[in-house]
């Protein structure tokens, strides 16, 4: 829901030791799903992932040759806040 409404990421709290290889598979395959069923559209993944980059600096997306989304020249207000 949180990728759908506009996060760029998932960050999660505290795992118990040992569990975070598990609760990271369960997070992939919740996204997973909802782009199979069409709650979460693969272009908006592809969007957080350059407004990710552009924030780090990175210039990966460069030649992957996505069309119709902008990379931000800057981070975009309210950039940094959770949202849940």
């Amino acid at each position: 829901a949180a990728l759908a409404a506009g996060a760029d990421l998932v960050v999660y709290g505290p795992v118990a030791a040992g569990a975070t290889a598990a609760l990271q598979h369960r997070v992939v395959a919740a996204i997973v799903g909802a782009v199979h069923s069409g709650r979460l559209a693969r272009a908006r993944l592809l969007e957080a992932d350059l407004h990710v980059l552009a924030a780090k600096k990175a210039s990966l997306c460069a030649d992957r040759g996505v069309q119709g989304v902008k990379v931000p020249t800057r981070a975009p207000a309210g950039a940094g806040t959770a949202v849940g």
